[in-house]
């Protein structure tokens, strides 16, 4: 019996696709490593492509983490560490604000 397997990078997209369908992790990675570069450069001008509102009554303080890995972050409530008031908000693409 002849067996023959492609590589990732020998395989077009849509074979890449069709196995990730089937359940082929590696595929899916493939067409990751492939992509994502692109896909970050052409949104990397759209500081709003996720956004992620969080507006509160600014009557208290909050104890607030904000974290955007590329993206802004803006926090405009009062603040206290040790605040009942807990708010948690992050996004990988995008931005978080946190006003009232």
């Amino acid at each position: 019996m002849d067996v023959t397997m492609a590589t990732n990078a020998e395989r077009g997209d849509a074979a890449l696709w069709q196995a990730a369908a089937a359940g082929e992790h590696d595929a899916f990675g493939g067409l990751f490593d492939r992509h994502a570069a692109a896909a970050v450069a052409s949104h990397a001008n759209w500081p709003d492509l996720q956004k992620l509102p969080v507006r509160l009554p600014s009557t208290v303080s909050y104890a607030v983490t904000a974290k955007a890995t590329l993206g802004r972050t803006v926090i405009n409530v009062p603040q206290a560490a040790n605040s009942a008031h807990v708010v948690r908000a992050s996004t990988h693409l995008g931005s978080v604000a946190v006003v009232g």
